[in-house]
């Protein structure tokens, strides 16, 4: 039985730092926060009086002195590349909170710079353990479906105004990067690591009701493989709150939908040969809404303490990056952009 308790230190004390706190709070028996660091003194203390954890206003005096083995990086979007080098530099494993940058180039140069360190570099994408998603990999890797026509993804929420007002990074073009980056990464990557890889790319963005520097609707069309083909739409403009995050299937043999706010309610589950256990899945009770990180910190820490391959290491964060970024340049030409797979290794790679 493995006893060895991996210790994390923090940098940003975030509303998402919390999921993370949370996380590493119920898994207790594996880890635990060693240190907290942030530049804003109030919300440095409550959390470091909250968890009991060393507090730090400085980064650099944080990675001189952490006893940690792994920084957790949520700060601003356009600051996780540097600051995850940074802390890998210093002798330290990282997980960063989604984007893993909001360049390309500057998400390949970390990429190359853990590996050259020989550290873990892990994003988050927590998404992948949801109970619903796991449920429709298990029928797809049955083969369920069989050949796969169309998926379709709609996200529709919504970030007021006030929201982009209440800090000077939100809604800008380096440090926030956009909605595909922040509430649509997550769901670019599972349409990806479901039914990818992406080839083609086409999509129309635009800013229609917010005062930012970025995109706050956006229309995709995906090839996927050779024969399947996608469509995401994405907005936080929706009235007067969080709408819709739904996923739907049409397959040979199969047609499914996910629904609710958060991809956490069936509302179609209809295959050819109905299997006993399959009649039960739209009788399911909605499953909480919002997403837990515990499962993605049970990964990180098997892949820490146990050397097991991680579910989103840098590799598989970079991936809805790259489709990202060739949304965005899609739509700046106004053509279908090809998305290359192996594009971590490539040194013209789209920027964003």
């Amino acid at each position: 039985m493995n006893t060895k308790i991996t210790k994390f230190a923090l940098l940003g004390c975030s509303r998402i730092s919390k999921r993370h706190i949370e996380a590493i709070s119920s898994l207790s028996q594996r880890c635990k926060l060693e240190d907290v660091c942030d530049v804003d003194e109030v919300s440095l203390e409550k959390t470091a009086l909250e968890t009991s954890a060393n507090p730090y206003k400085d980064y650099n005096e944080m990675l001189s002195k952490s006893k940690a083995d792994c920084i957790i990086v949520t700060t601003p979007n356009g600051m996780h590349s540097n600051h995850s080098i940074n802390a890998a530099k210093a002798g330290f494993h990282v997980i960063t909170e989604k984007p893993m940058a909001t360049k390309v180039q500057d998400a390949q140069k970390m990429i190359k710079t853990f590996q050259s360190l020989d550290k873990k570099l892990f994003v988050v994408k927590q998404v992948r353990f949801t109970k619903s998603i796991q449920i429709i990999k298990k029928a797809l890797e049955a083969g369920r479906f069989g050949n796969i026509y169309l998926v379709n993804l709609n996200l529709f929420w919504t970030r007021p105004q006030e929201f982009y007002d209440s800090a000077p990074w939100r809604g800008s073009l380096d440090m926030d990067g956009g909605t595909l980056l922040n509430q649509g990464s997550h769901y670019i990557d599972i349409i990806d690591w479901l039914f990818g890889p992406v080839t083609e790319v086409s999509a129309m963005n635009g800013t229609l009701g917010r005062n930012i520097e970025v995109e706050d609707t956006s229309v995709i069309n995906l090839r996927l493989g050779s024969n399947t083909l996608g469509s995401i739409a994405i907005t936080i403009l929706t009235y007067p709150q969080n709408l819709e995050c739904s996923l739907t299937i049409i397959g040979e043999k199969g047609t499914v939908q996910l629904g609710g706010p958060s991809l956490n309610k069936f509302l179609k589950w209809e295959f050819e040969d109905m299997e006993e256990h399959e009649k039960k899945v739209e009788l399911m009770e909605p499953f909480p809404e919002g997403f837990s990180h515990e499962p993605y910190y049970e990964d990180v820490l098997n892949a820490l303490q146990m050397s097991s391959t991680p579910e989103t290491d840098g590799h598989e964060g970079f991936k809805s990056l790259r489709i990202i970024s060739s949304a965005i340049q899609s739509s700046l030409n106004k053509d279908c952009l090809l998305y290359t797979s192996d594009a971590a290794d490539e040194e013209d790679s789209v920027d964003l």
